[in-house]
């Protein structure tokens, strides 16, 4: 669907707050068993986070023009 515009639902940056270039990443529902789930949490959150610094590294070295 489309986007819904409301200074209500704005996380970051909120009332022109932030300044500096930033980014906001969901990975699910807090309610969601790999994040209530204390035993699944950590090793979720660390597999989360290896995804996403391999996928940021990766779309850089692809936008790497070389001349």
């Amino acid at each position: 669907g489309s986007p819904i515009e409301d200074q209500e639902l704005i996380a970051v940056g909120a009332n022109g707050s932030r300044l500096s270039a930033s980014f906001l990443i969901e990975y699910g529902y807090i309610y969601e068993p790999q994040f209530t789930n204390l035993a699944r949490r950590a090793p979720t959150l660390d597999q989360l986070a290896q995804r996403t610094a391999t996928g940021i590294k990766n779309y850089f070295a692809s936008s790497v023009t070389v001349r």
